[in-house]
This record gives C-alpha cells, sequence and structure tokens, in this order.
C-alpha cells in the first residue's frame, strides 16, 4: 500500500472496523485519523484537541505471544502464568499448566497446527522452548481476511536469517507449507517493525511480570518521537490504552517512542538504527546540549544484545 490518501483511507476504515468488533472504538467519538506523516510516510494525526491525561485510544491486538529473545522464561501459553508448567498432553510441546488452560479454545488451532508438524513417531514428552519462542507467528496463521490486510498495510523492515519461521522448521519433523512459510516470515517482519513489549498486571504481589510482545493495529501506525506526546499501559485483555502525556492540537501527529527514553542521543539513535533501521533525527536529537548524557547502554543490554532482540519496542 501506498501513502496516497485513498490508500491511507482504506487502512484506516479497516483499522476501526477490526476494534469495531472488540468494542474498543466509537465512530462518533474518534479524535485521530491515519494520514500522511512529516516524520516518516503515513501515521497518526489528532482531529480534536487532547489534554494530559486524556484517553486517545484503545487499541486490540491482532496477535500477542512470547517475545523473541535468548533467555524467554517459560509461562502457560493460555493464561500467562508461571507456576505449575507441564507439556501439553495432546502434543503441540507448549507449556500449559491446568487442563482448564490446556482445553482452552485461545490454544485449539495453534495446538493442532503445532500437532501437525510432529513426526510419525509423535512428539517428546517436555515442551520445547524452541516451539514458543515461535508461537506469536505461529498465532498470525489464524488471523482473518481483515486482520491479514492490516498486517500486509504495516510497515516492515528487512528479512533476517535468525527469524522464528527458521527456528521452527529446524525443530520440526514435517515441512511448513509454502503459503504458511510465506506468511510467517511476512509477519517476522512486521513485527520486528511494530511490536510493542506487553507488560502484563499481575495477580500476585510477589509474582514476576510477564512480558509478552503484542502487535497493535491503531499503535503500529504511531511513527517515533524521542519526546512523545503518549503514555500507554495495558489491561488484562492485553489491549492498549494510548493516553495524551501533553497537550495535543488538531492536526498534531500523535506520537509514541520506541527507544527508553533515558538514554543519550548516542545510545538512543545506536538502538534505533539496530531496532528499527533509522537515524533518528527528531529535535531531541539534535539538541546538543543533551548529546552526551546517559550515552551508556540499558543495564543488562549489550550491543549484541540489541541486535538479538531486534524488534521489540522497549517501554517507558
Amino acid at each position: 500500500m501506498g501513502h496516497n490518501m485513498a490508500d491511507l483511507d482504506l487502512l484506516n476504515e479497516q483499522i476501526i472496523r477490526y476494534n469495531l468488533q472488540f468494542q474498543v472504538v466509537d465512530r462518533s467519538t474518534l479524535g485521530w485519523k491515519v494520514s500522511k506523516s512529516q516524520i516518516a510516510g503515513k501515521g497518526l494525526l489528532a482531529t480534536k484537541k487532547y489534554k494530559p491525561g486524556d484517553t486517545i485510544f484503545v487499541d486490540h491486538p491482532l496477535v500477542v505471544g512470547p517475545r523473541y529473545i535468548p533467555d524467554l522464561k517459560p509461562f502457560c501459553v493460555t493464561c500467562y502464568g508461571g507456576h505449575n508448567l507441564k507439556s501439553c498432553s495432546r502434543e503441540c510441546r507448549l507449556p500449559v499448566c491446568s487442563m482448564e488452560c490446556e482445553n482452552n479454545e485461545r490454544h485449539a488451532a495453534e495446538c493442532a497446527y503445532l500437532r501437525g508438524l510432529n513426526g510419525d513417531e509423535g512428539a517428546a514428552e517436555d515442551w520445547d522452548s524452541n516451539r514458543f519462542k515461535a508461537l506469536t507467528v505461529v498465532r498470525c496463521l489464524a488471523l482473518d481476511e481483515l486482520a491479514r490486510k492490516i498486517v500486509f498495510n504495516l510497515h516492515k523492515i528487512r528479512s533476517r536469517e535468525r527469524n522464528e519461521v527458521n527456528l521452527l522448521k529446524s525443530h520440526v519433523k514435517k515441512k511448513l507449507k509454502p503459503e504458511d512459510e510465506h506468511f510467517m516470515k511476512l509477519c517476522c517482519r512486521v513485527l520486528d517493525a511494530n511490536a510493542f513489549e506487553v507488560l502484563l498486571p499481575t495477580s500476585e504481589p510477589n509474582d514476576e511480570q510477564v512480558a509478552l510482545r503484542g502487535l497493535y493495529p491503531m499503535a503500529s501506525i504511531l511513527n517515533h518521537s524521542c519526546k512523545p506526546n503518549t503514555t500507554h499501559h495495558f489491561n488484562e485483555d492485553c489491549q492498549m490504552i494510548v493516553k495524551a502525556s501533553n497537550i495535543i492540537l488538531p492536526g498534531c501527529e500523535i506520537t509514541s517512542t520506541y527507544s527508553p527514553l533515558l538514554l543519550g542521543t548516542a545510545a538512543r539513535r545506536s538502538f534505533l538504527a539496530f531496532s528499527k533501521e533509522f537515524y533518528c533525527k527528531c529535535l531531541r536529537c539534535k539538541d546538543p546540549s543533551v548529546s552526551n548524557y546517559n550515552n551508556k547502554y540499558p543495564q543488562n543490554y549489550s550491543n549484541a544484545t540489541w541486535k538479538k532482540e531486534k524488534g521489540l519496542r522497549f517501554e517507558k
């Protein structure tokens, strides 16, 4: 899809129709529109005034699932809890915490698909961390026609050899269907460009917070700023709530951030170059008074690790 107004209007309508299914938008109160951006390509422009704290939109995920990182801690693929894990007894080799989660309809499609990739000898008893890491792109195969149209029209970064699809192929017995492999690889590129880290609320005070990654149709349109005018959080349904962090006037672009905000300019630009494949030229990055502040990488994130975690947006 190009960036002419007819194409952007079509994408705008597709995003509205998708979220209407989950009753998180109301046409009569919409205050945004997909339009041409002065930052990069297309963006989300405000059509009414927002004050700090105002909710701009609630966004239902196209897909949500495990992050693709080296040291991913296991959790139940249905409820995302981390206790009493066992391998699904139907031999999809994904971790679940109970028969209730194993039998949940949300797990049915991915379970059947992965079972179909087992060899004639069946699957091992233990759950497989590689299938677990590839689960998010496997879930993309269940997207309906409208959701797939949106995915096709989102920004994509260049393909990479180290991706979830190749990982999956190396840990199943049967070959993937060409059309499935092609679509999942496209989804890898879309996720790399647009996925958000989804931090879920915990049910118990001492539980470790689960971090997923999700693809959100409206939020994917938000362009980056090192001084964004929004904040966001997630509810228990993994829906993203985006709120204004300062005054946004009609015609202004609504922005998010793709990098940790407390980094110095050099570190932010390095992070964005690795993860999003662009060199940031925003006003903050061009301000010489802050150019030498905090240019260390985030704690526990080396240069190499950033390359490995390419595509994940870090939270503010």
